[in-house]
């Protein structure tokens, strides 16, 4: 086994996760779509320092850089460039609105936007450079840069909520959050390896994009549908295709994946059997109120309450995130998940 090595104190770079990826693991397969392989390791980090290159040459560091797009395997390699040029990622939900999405790149301010050609026709007015276009390609003929040194609470990703109860808000992630939360992942959550798979079937603008880093660290191929998106049957088969699969999902997500009627051949996978065998974690819905019934106490000692905005939110009716992984079960949750 390899020994991961995060420098504490000093600058800090999310990018150095790809960075030690590409050095260990260079030659094994990194991007996928669907059952083909895009890049390498050590082309995926060759990709990436280019396209940094090109941003550097007209932006200034701390810039943000908002990325519209469904899935794609251009994401990965744009979130790795943006933070070797020392600016700041903004992904944006791709079911947004347009009204939506403006709302939020004048918010953030961004500076460029890489949006996929469907998107792009919805952003008039704003500086937008089309995904696999000729421009696009473009930037990869660039001269690569050495990553940046940011300070480890520089800004390096702004997450805009869902905007249920109002505008969007963007939650600001330093360089340090996310190593953080990147080690804490590999220390506490799951533990993948160079063998394992990551399969973006949910948003990579949300919580399949977060899972990003701490499997990149480890290796772990990086798998877009070739749909763009989840169908269930298409990420059963990435299941069975790629080796030890996780991916992120929502509880209507598994309920859709149960509904394909494969839940006996997912039974023999969960016991183990075969190369990938694949485990549902999760966690139980929030508990129901009967009339009259207090809200329960949380770990904290408080009692819970949801926010209202005169109408149920779409958290209140939105159940906690699930997770199909390799990793194994967990306990089950109790109370409110966080």
């Amino acid at each position: 086994r390899f020994r991961v090595v995060l420098t504490v104190g000093g600058a800090v770079n999310l990018f150095s996760v790809l960075d030690q990826a590409a050095a260990r693991f260079g030659d094994r397969g990194a991007v996928y779509v669907g059952t083909q392989q895009l890049h390498t390791w050590a082309q995926l980090r060759d990709r990436a320092v280019r396209l940094a290159g090109s941003i550097c040459a007209g932006h200034d560091t701390g810039a943000r850089i908002a990325i519209a797009s469904e899935n794609r395997p251009e994401i990965v390699e744009l979130m790795f460039a943006i933070w070797a040029s020392g600016c700041v990622v903004v992904p944006i939900n791709f079911k947004l609105h347009p009204r939506e999405m403006a709302q939020i790149l004048e918010d953030s301010g961004a500076s460029l936007v890489f949006a996929s050609p469907k998107i792009a026709t919805g952003l008039e007015g704003f500086p937008v450079e089309v995904l696999g276009s000729p421009g696009y390609e473009a930037r990869l003929d660039h001269s690569p840069v050495a990553p940046a040194n940011p300070d480890p609470a520089a800004l390096a990703w702004l997450f805009y909520t869902s905007g249920t109860t109002g505008r969007s808000k963007g939650a600001m992630l330093s360089h340090r959050n996310l190593i953080a939360m990147t080690v804490s992942h590999l220390a506490d959550f799951d533990s993948p390896s160079e063998d394992s798979s990551l399969i973006h079937g949910a948003p990579m603008s949300h919580g399949s994009g977060l899972y990003i880093a701490p499997y990149v660290l480890r290796g772990a191929r990086q798998v877009i549908p070739a749909s763009t998106g989840f169908d269930p049957d298409e990420f059963l088969d990435l299941c069975e295709h790629h080796p030890g699969t996780s991916c992120f999902l929502a509880p209507t997500m598994v309920q859709r994946l149960v509904a394909t009627g494969r839940a006996e051949h997912l039974g023999s996978a969960a016991r183990g059997r075969g190369a990938g065998a694949h485990r549902l974690r999760g966690c139980p819905r929030r508990p129901a109120l009967a009339p009259g019934r207090r809200r329960p106490i949380g770990r904290d000692g408080h009692r819970q309450h949801r926010r209202h905005s005169g109408r149920a939110s779409r958290s209140s009716r939105r159940p906690a995130a699930c997770r199909w992984s390799s990793a194994g079960p967990t306990p089950p949750a109790t109370g409110w998940c966080p």
